[in-house]
């Protein structure tokens, strides 16, 4: 594609490129159940996952 040429010169300036990084909006009772029934950090991991 144009785009991947021209990241392959150099000519794409970091400010231009474009990220997609979602976020997960728990309900905090469900978020909070399923902490203590996972633990946080396997939790987080899930909620990574998922996005």
């Amino acid at each position: 594609s144009v785009t991947y040429q021209m990241e392959e010169c150099g000519e794409v300036k970091e400010k231009e490129r474009y990220s997609y990084a979602p976020e997960l909006q728990w309900d905090p009772q469900v978020r909070d159940y399923l902490c203590k029934a996972y633990g946080h950090h396997h939790f987080h991991r899930i909620s990574d996952s998922l996005t």
